[in-house]
């Protein structure tokens, strides 16, 4: 069923006969979701119950309408298998499908796929009884984390009423669901971002390595044997190993142990005896 998107020139309704109107019309638009950029994007339609049949989507278009020129479009490849009763369809971007906590897109979108300011008309299938908003400029937020969602689902040229303030909860077809921060760069998924962001889950502080969820603000440098002589900053407070405060009396790391003091007092004798020697020879 998953497939990558479609591009199509020109728009043909010719594709949608009677069969496909009368098993695909019930699918309504439920979320939308974009960060600042439109890279990473995804749009999510549901099929309300009791509409189990709902299946014949080969041929289908999605379309981007802006200021009455198509911009994007997505083709349906092929018919949905099993019951669509109570089941979401998500269509996302490739950075969307990247991100941690993204269920696995059922098609792929291109990037930018719809304006993220807003601004366009949004079409699944043709016109009448399959569903269309309007989505005005500035409706969508585009902070990364949250989503237009719609409260009701009319059919046809509708005017849902959503909301704006929830955080995003993609679902797939599978029913896979999750949600995903796009305003926070956080590689590693030690919830601390790079640059830090106050929408990271950790809080706004940069983690110093993003690829190692062991180094992160706040770790405790002395959370195992062996952290205080890793040649990491664990918990990104610029000091490394015994040179973090937190390291002072860890045991054996960096308290140095009967011996180890034994070898520095006979490091520092030999020293000064070697030192002693040289000005001696110097003023002989």
């Amino acid at each position: 069923m998953r497939a990558n998107c479609g591009w199509i020139a020109g728009l043909s309704w010719v594709l949608v006969g009677t069969t496909a109107l009368a098993g695909s019309h019930s699918w309504r638009w439920r979320e939308v979701f974009t960060d600042d950029t439109g890279d990473i994007q995804f749009l999510e339609l549901f099929c309300p119950a009791p509409n189990g049949g709902e299946n014949l989507l080969a041929g289908l278009v999605i379309i981007v309408v802006v200021q009455g020129n198509i911009v994007s479009s997505f083709k349906f490849p092929e018919d949905l298998v099993g019951s669509t009763s109570n089941k979401s369809l998500l269509l996302g971007t490739a950075a969307f499908a990247e991100l941690a906590g993204a269920p696995v897109p059922d098609y792929v979108l291109p990037a930018d796929f719809f304006p993220p300011g807003g601004g366009f008309t949004l079409r699944y299938g043709p016109e009448a009884n399959y569903d269309t908003q309007v989505i005005a400029a500035g409706v969508i937020p585009a902070n990364g984390v949250h989503s237009l969602k719609y409260t009701t689902l009319l059919g046809g040229f509708g005017n849902d009423s959503f909301v704006t303030n929830q955080p995003n909860d993609p679902t797939n077809y599978d029913g896979d669901t999750g949600s995903v921060n796009a305003a926070c760069t956080d590689n590693d998924g030690d919830t601390f971002g790079n640059p830090g962001d106050p929408l990271c889950p950790g809080g706004p502080q940069t983690d110093c390595d993003d690829t190692n969820p062991n180094v992160r603000p706040n770790a405790a440098e002395t959370e195992a044997v062996g952290v205080c002589r890793d040649g990491l900053d664990n918990d990104c407070d610029t000091f490394v190993d015994c040179l973090d405060p937190a390291c002072e009396s860890a045991i054996p790391e960096c308290v140095p142990t009967v011996s180890e003091w034994g070898m520095l007092a006979f490091s520092l004798l030999t020293v000064s005896a070697g030192s002693i020697m040289l000005r001696r020879k110097g003023f002989a």
